[in-house]
């Protein structure tokens, strides 16, 4: 009945029966896959540079094994490649744990974020920073997250909040000998006795500030509480704040408020240790019926995972995380070529821009390259065997051959500055071995040349023939020259005429093609270049389907 309806679903369906239809179909789907595949990994390996620029004195092994350990902790927990990858960089900033080491609290942080809605690399972050405050192993995560989950439903917070300010006041709590434990509960209370989580970040920070503070070990003997225990070690502030309640009432009972502002004047401190006594001065004692439901607040993630089967769009998440670090694993087989073959594009890219440059300097550079080069393995040409001298008479005219050719093309494009040249130049460097070329020609291929046969003159008495050098007159009117030079145009066409010419990138990627309706200027000309390469590196990820 649709098929009827719909216009053009008929025709569909019947195409879908033909197994050439099928079969060009899937081939093309699975060369979007590689292409994608090839993307996917290139971009993870851009990001997990900035993890292995912290991991600088280990070998390449080592950093494999280091991306492997991410990739697989990703995988395993169904998290985002790239927020694991920025997980592990996070923890080893903060803690300097790396690698195996770090795996335990990037996979329990994560899925803790995951399952109770956090952000999973803003709390990985304040968990490691609590982790390098309070000194706690990774035995302890779990526990540090129940009590960060005690936080949340016994306060006022949320628990992105509680990750950004952590570390406002773990330093002063660990400080003052309190733990984790005392410095949330602390901060779970002033969350419902301030105008902000800011406020009450502060206000926390101070109070374990001072809880050393002379004026305040005092005002706690005053009152009858004692601050240190047998070891020396000063109490858990909680526990101060609940006795110190107490005294508060029993001289409330007795002395009315005048007793207890008089004992509160006792202590000397900041707004922290003043927050504090107005908590334990409260009539109601609220807190204690705080302090009981943090106590009371167990992290079950057991219970959590089960709730979590029923959230569709979290196993989806979970489901299109594994799918992407599954296409990136196969794209890693890709990206190696995908290098070599970007590598190649820069080389013909610079050797365009070589064109308007110092050809003087940069000829006279790589002939002094050359002559070393050849002087070094020769012993400067002196006291040559027959056998030497032989060997080197081949390899110079082996040079002078390959030089000759490069140079001509770049002459001819040099001089006519027109994208015909050029089209007979990039064919030059697609014949075999000169694909790498293109990048030498940068730094000059009439150097190269004018000391290949500098070095024949030397030693055999005879430059031979001299070979055009760039920028030095016309190609010459040959007819090797001439022929080229007419088969460039003839390949290219004419003015502005639509053409197609097709430019060889390596025996890779097969033939690539594109279109020469372009202004003959040198920016023209690279822009057609780089869209060519472009396209050759794009199509390396079908050589698998091949």
């Amino acid at each position: 009945m649709a098929a009827s309806e719909i216009p053009g679903l008929s025709r569909g369906l019947t195409m879908l029966r033909n197994p050439a239809i099928v079969a060009g179909t899937a081939i093309a789907g699975t060369a979007v896959l590689l292409r994608q595949a090839t993307d996917q990994a290139a971009r993870f390996n851009h990001e997990f540079r900035n993890l292995a620029n912290l991991n600088l004195s280990k070998t390449r092994s080592e950093l494999q094994q280091l991306r492997e350990q991410v990739v697989s902790t990703a995988y395993a927990g169904g998290f985002d490649l790239s927020k694991t990858n920025s997980a592990f960089y996070d923890v080893q900033s903060v803690t300097g744990l790396s690698g195996a080491a770090a795996a335990p609290m990037v996979r329990k942080g994560m899925e803790f974020a995951r399952l109770l809605g956090a952000d999973p690399n803003t709390w990985v972050q304040g968990l490691a920073l609590a982790q390098a405050n309070f000194g706690f192993s990774n035995r302890a995560i779990d526990d540090f997250q129940s009590k960060a989950y005690a936080t949340l439903k016994a306060g006022n917070i949320t628990f992105d909040q509680i990750a950004q300010l952590i570390p406002r006041f773990a330093g002063a709590a660990a400080s003052s000998g309190q733990g984790y434990e005392e410095a949330l509960k602390m901060f779970t209370l002033f969350t419902m006795r301030s105008s902000s989580r800011d406020e009450a970040a502060t206000m926390t920070q101070a109070l374990f500030r001072d809880l050393t503070n002379a004026g305040v070990i005092k005002g706690f003997t005053a009152a009858g509480v004692k601050m240190f225990d047998k070891n020396g070690n000063i109490r858990p502030v909680s526990t101060l704040l609940e006795e110190l309640s107490d005294r508060f009432a029993k001289v409330r009972a007795l002395s009315g408020d005048a007793g207890v502002v008089k004992l509160r004047n006792q202590f000397a401190g900041s707004e922290g240790i003043n927050a504090l006594l107005n908590t334990a001065a409260d009539r109601a004692a609220t807190f204690k019926d705080q302090l009981r439901n943090f106590a009371d607040s167990e992290l079950e993630l057991g219970r959590a995972r089960e709730i979590a089967k029923d959230d569709a769009v979290l196993l989806s998440e979970e489901l299109r995380n594994k799918l992407n670090i599954a296409v990136t694993q196969l794209g890693d087989a890709l990206v190696p070529l995908k290098l070599r073959l970007t590598e190649t594009a820069i080389g013909v890219v610079n050797f365009m821009n070589s064109i308007g440059g110092n050809k003087p300097a940069i000829a006279a550079a790589y002939d002094n390259t050359i002559y070393s080069g050849y002087s070094e393995r020769y012993n400067g040409f002196q006291n040559l065997t027959d056998a030497q001298r032989e060997s080197l008479r081949a390899e110079l005219l082996a040079d002078r051959e390959r030089y000759s050719q490069t140079n001509r093309a770049v002459q001819m494009l040099a001089e006519s500055k027109g994208l015909k040249a050029m089209m007979f130049a990039l064919t030059g460097f697609a014949a075999p071995g000169l694909i790498a070329s293109a990048n030498d020609a940068a730094f000059g291929k009439s150097g190269a040349l004018a000391a290949v046969n500098r070095i024949y003159g030397e030693v055999f008495g005879d430059a031979g023939a001299a070979t055009p050098l760039l920028g030095g007159g016309k190609t010459g009117s040959t007819a090797t020259d001439a022929a080229a030079m007419q088969a460039a145009l003839a390949a290219a066409g004419g003015g502005r005429q639509q053409k197609v010419v097709t430019v060889t990138i390596g025996s890779l990627v097969g033939n690539q093609s594109f279109n020469t309706s372009v202004r003959e200027s040198r920016d023209d000309i690279t822009a057609v270049v780089e869209e060519a390469l472009l396209r050759a590196i794009n199509g390396a990820e079908q050589i698998a389907i091949g």
